[in-house]
């Protein structure tokens, strides 16, 4: 028996014991230890444990541009248009599933922005495990600053099927890291909110199986089982998601409210890439979930840079200087900022100033 086939097995039997489990304050740390084990052997399945069918992948093609983004979806819901539409390439096109072979990158220009798209193969039940090449096609996803999930007018209902394979992939979407803290002491001491789903006996039991017995677990919010053992294991990856629904011209009135209802709470878009509707708009909701901000280098005695330097949403001027690279750090005296984050044009602020997009920047080094 191979390797990854002992892990299969140990992983179905672990899974048969937690399903048999009634959970109850008698079984919680136990439940704890059963959840953990299941986290790991899936980690050793889908990473290095496993690997056939999960090398190279996103490895193979250098990320670029100002930001990255990822195309999940069936086979033929329209990817590759769209690829088409957005993007300065020429993606192969047909009307039967599995046209894209390989990942495909292209550049999306929007708003000052060179925005990286990778078009990814379809994928299908059971990717996170390998089938139809999904390590590699979701390790592309892994990578992405924000994915966008796409689906048409006849598979949205299987959408769940996406979002188990990318769970399972390790990757959370339009979720962020639980705000839980672990400081180092001597002894093991657990400081939980007043609600939280996550009980101390639970806590314990997954403490225990990733060998964590000593310091302070302070929880400052209400998390459960599993995102508790997600922050233990450090690798999952938390990726804004944006949900595409193609060829509306195929659907009626009451088919479109049909899906309206289904996406409610979603953020989500209905385009058709056929009929070129709303692609105007995805544009700009791409540039919105991407959570970033456009700042203008301004040298003294000179005029402002046309290209924009593009940072997270909430930078401060610290990281502005550190991506722009002209000073050291402990040589900036101040910064002159114009723009909507100050009261009055050519404020001067220090290295905590948080900047707005489309603020202009003067650095003055001593």
């Amino acid at each position: 028996m191979s390797m990854e086939a002992k892990y299969s097995a140990k992983l179905k039997e672990l899974e048969d014991e937690l399903a048999r489990t009634q959970k109850n304050k008698a079984t919680e740390f136990h439940l704890g230890i059963l959840k953990s084990k299941i986290a790991r052997l899936k980690k050793e399945l889908l990473g290095g444990g496993g690997k056939k069918g999960g090398g190279g992948g996103a490895k193979s093609i250098r990320k670029g541009g100002d930001a990255t983004i990822s195309m999940v979806g069936f086979p033929s819901v329209g990817k590759s248009t769209l690829m088409n539409l957005i993007t300065d390439v020429d993606s192969k096109v047909g009307a039967y599933d599995f046209t894209t072979v390989d990942c495909i990158p292209g550049m999306l220009l929007h708003k000052g922005l060179h925005i990286q798209v990778f078009d990814i193969p379809g994928i299908i039940h059971g990717a996170a495990e390998g089938k139809g090449r999904g390590r590699e096609v979701l390790s592309y996803a892994r990578i992405s600053d924000l994915i966008l999930i796409m689906v048409d007018v006849k598979t949205y209902q299987n959408l769940r099927v996406i979002e188990e394979e990318l769970y399972e992939a390790g990757i959370r979407i339009n979720r962020r890291p639980p705000n839980v803290q672990i400081v180092e002491q001597k002894s093991l001491e657990l400081k939980f909110p007043a609600k939280c789903s996550l009980s101390r006996e639970s806590a314990l039991g997954i403490l225990k199986e990733f060998k964590v017995f000593t310091g302070t677990v302070i929880i400052r919010e209400d998390i459960t089982e599993d995102e508790f053992i997600d922050l233990l294991e450090g690798n999952r990856h938390y990726v804004p998601a944006l949900y595409l629904v193609n060829k509306v011209e195929l659907a009626d009135a009451k088919k479109l409210q049909e899906i309206r209802d289904f996406m409610k709470g979603k953020n989500f878009l209905m385009i058709s890439c056929h009929g070129v509707a709303n692609i105007s708009e995805l544009k700009e909701k791409i540039f919105q979930n991407l959570g970033v901000i456009r700042v203008y280098s301004k040298p003294r005695l000179s005029v402002v840079s046309a290209e924009p330097v593009v940072l997270k949403k909430g930078s401060q001027i610290e990281a502005y200087a550190k991506k722009v690279k002209k000073y050291d750090l402990k040589t900036i005296r101040y910064a002159i900022v114009s723009g909507k984050s100050v009261p009055f044009a050519g404020q001067k602020v220090g290295l905590d100033h948080v900047l707005e997009d489309g603020d202009i920047i003067t650095l003055v080094a001593k």
